[in-house]
């Protein structure tokens, strides 16, 4: 684990992360900042470089690109664990059931205190994730055996990798939650959209590129992989954001929601759910971003990759109309 009791108590590393009251105590802590660290951290960082990171950090002796590294790491592991056990935190289990601690001093926080300490608690953690990928993918070489984990050559091989591809074509906040939940639709959307602007032939091909960059045919093409890429994944995003808003009517992990200004109770900020009127037009913005984006990607392989390129495939039906008194007209 990338926290200890020592430093805890007599460093107060915790402070530079989320400054908390000395009587928190470790022991009480340690559980699941561990367990949070195993669920959230250590899938991203894979095997090796997380077992680097934790002896570096009992060492003591820890070179500055890993120190930056265990910082971030501790920030997000931090926050996700104060959202994550937000409830549990706040209750003790005796032989008489859980327990509420009172205090003639100190009150529990209001309800809308809690929502929005929770709230912040996992928006800084699981952006926090996101800016040590960032951070990771900017220093590969100090970090050799991140480069060679099972992590990060499965986001090699995806066309969308960042939450900043998809904030940069629709703006998420910078979310990571939201990231992960538009993931799920990539691979549909790759194999209903990009395989009928691209043809299954080049997208085959651009899939074993992305795995392998190196067999790239720049003697025929006049543009970079990663502009392909970027092309590509601005049509799977958008189509992404189209789906899922058919699906759930979300463009937020909350919902797509506006924020109203209101008098209520202790918080005069207060969110609304979007009308069905608002989600409607709201769809129709999207459904037309996603169709101009695959018009752009034909474009773009029709000039810039013509040897490659066969042309965008036909979504309409064809018929032979010869000798037919019924007939489709195209």
């Amino acid at each position: 684990m990338i926290f200890s009791e020592e430093l805890w108590v007599k460093g107060r590393e915790q402070d530079a992360h989320i400054p908390v009251s000395a009587s928190l105590s470790f022991c009480k802590m340690a559980p699941s900042l561990e367990n949070t660290q195993e669920m959230f951290l250590n899938p991203l960082l894979g095997d090796e470089l997380t077992s680097e990171m934790e002896t570096a950090y009992r060492q003591g002796d820890i070179p500055a690109p890993m120190a930056e590294l265990i910082k971030m790491a501790q920030k997000s592991v931090m926050n996700l664990t104060f959202w994550y056990y937000f409830d549990s935190l706040q209750m003790r289990i005796t032989d008489q059931g859980f327990q509420r601690q009172g205090s003639e001093e100190w009150q529990q926080p209001y309800k809308y205190q809690e929502d929005r300490l929770r709230e912040n608690f996992k928006i800084r953690g699981f952006n926090g994730l996101d800016q040590l990928l960032e951070y990771l993918y900017g220093n590969l070489a100090d970090f050799p055996s991140f480069a060679s984990s099972k992590a990060y050559t499965d986001i090699q091989k995806a066309i969308v990798r960042t939450m900043e591809d998809v904030n940069s074509c629709v703006y998420i906040g910078n979310s990571y939650l939201v990231f992960l939940r538009l993931r799920i639709e990539f691979a549909s959307i790759e194999e209903s959209r990009l395989v009928t602007v691209m043809g299954r032939d080049l997208y085959d091909k651009f899939r074993a590129w992305l795995i392998a960059p190196d067999t790239f045919p720049t003697d025929e093409a006049t543009c970079t992989l990663e502009e392909l890429r970027v092309k590509c994944a601005t049509v799977v995003v958008r189509n992404a954001v189209v789906r899922l808003l058919k699906q759930t009517g979300t463009i937020t992990d909350q919902g797509l929601y506006f924020n109203i200004t209101a008098a209520s109770g202790d918080n005069n900020r207060s969110l609304q759910p979007a009308t069905d009127v608002a989600i409607g037009d709201r769809l129709v913005l999207y459904e037309s971003d996603a169709r101009m984006a695959e018009d752009n990607l034909s474009r773009f392989l029709s000039k810039r990759m013509p040897d490659l390129y066969e042309g965008r495939g036909l979504n309409h039906v064809v018929r032979d109309n010869d000798g037919r008194q019924a007939f489709f007209a195209m």
